[in-house]
C-alpha cells in the first residue's frame, strides 16, 4: 500500500511537471493584435502594473496576475480573468472568462509580442520604461518606441517610409517624447543619437520588403548624432554600449540584441 501510493505520488508530480506549474513562461513585454478586428495593445510591466487598450472601449489599468494557463487583470475593485494559450513562441490567442465588462467583447484575442516589459506602465505617463539602471533594456525600450512611429508614419504616407534623411524630425510628432531617438548610454553622456536608420527603407514602400521579421529598420550606431542613418553591416556598433550586445529593431516591431 505505501509502495502504491509513492508510485501515485511520483506520477502526480510527473503530470503537474508536465502541465506546467507555477506562473511558468512569463507574459511580460509589450504585446499588439486584434480582437474581430479591434486593434488591441497590452503592456504588461516588470513591476507587475498593466495597461490595456481595445479600441471602441474604455482603456484598462492596475496590476495583473500570471498563471500557466490564466491571466487575471485587475482594475481598481474589478477583475478581468482570461485563458490563454501559447501559438508560438511569441505569440498567444486569449478569451475573457470572468469580470467582463459590458463594453469588452468574450471574442477571442490574438496577440503578438512586440517589445520587452518596461518597468511600469500606466494611463497617465504611458510606458515607464525598464527598472532604473538597466541601460540595455531602456535602450531595446527606446528602439522599440521608434519602430512602432515609424509604422505609425508608414500607415498615415500611403505605406511608404519616410526618407532616411531627417527621420528623427519626421517621426517626432509619433512619439511621446523625443529622448526616444537617443541612446541611454550617450544621455548620460549628455550627448544626443545614436540611433540609425537602415538606408534602405529610405522613401520606399512597406510592401516592397517581403522578410519584415529579418529586416532591420533602426540599430545602434557608431554615428553619435541625432538622425543618423546607414547600413547595419557597416555603421552598427562594434563594441557594445552597454550589456553584451548591441541593439536592433526590425520591421514588424519586435527589438533584440546581438547579430
Amino acid at each position: 500500500m505505501i509502495m502504491y501510493c509513492m508510485r501515485a505520488f511520483l506520477l502526480l508530480g510527473v503530470i503537474l511537471a508536465l502541465c506546467g506549474c507555477g506562473k511558468g513562461k512569463s507574459l511580460e513585454g509589450q504585446w499588439s493584435g486584434e480582437q474581430i478586428g479591434a486593434k488591441v495593445d497590452l503592456l504588461l510591466a516588470q513591476d507587475g502594473s498593466y495597461l490595456c487598450t481595445i479600441a471602441g472601449a474604455d482603456p484598462l489599468q492596475g496590476t495583473y496576475e500570471q498563471t500557466p494557463d490564466r491571466l487575471r487583470l485587475r482594475n481598481g475593485e474589478d477583475t478581468l480573468a482570461y485563458n490563454y494559450k501559447w501559438m508560438a513562441d511569441d505569440k498567444i490567442s486569449m478569451h475573457a472568462i470572468r469580470g467582463v465588462r459590458k463594453n469588452v467583447s468574450t471574442a477571442l484575442i490574438i496577440l503578438a509580442r512586440t517589445g520587452p516589459a518596461p518597468g511600469s506602465v500606466s494611463l497617465s505617463s504611458g510606458v515607464g520604461g525598464p527598472a532604473p539602471g538597466n541601460d540595455s533594456a531602456l535602450c531595446l525600450d527606446r528602439l522599440s518606441h521608434v519602430e512602432k512611429a515609424l509604422s505609425q508614419y508608414s500607415m498615415d504616407f500611403d505605406e511608404v517610409f519616410p526618407p532616411a534623411q531627417g527621420w528623427d524630425y519626421k517621426l517626432k510628432p509619433y512619439v511621446k517624447d523625443a529622448v526616444v531617438f537617443t541612446c541611454p548610454a550617450l544621455q548620460k553622456q549628455s550627448k544626443e543619437g545614436g540611433y540609425a536608420m537602415n538606408l534602405d527603407l529610405s522613401a520606399q514602400l512597406v510592401q516592397a520588403f517581403r522578410d519584415p521579421k529579418g529586416t532591420v529598420s533602426f540599430y545602434e550606431s557608431a554615428d553619435e548624432f541625432l538622425g543618423a542613418a546607414g547600413t547595419p553591416d557597416i555603421s552598427a556598433l562594434k563594441k557594445a554600449r552597454h550589456g553584451n550586445a548591441v541593439n536592433f529593431a526590425f520591421m514588424d516591431g519586435h527589438v533584440k540584441s546581438g547579430r
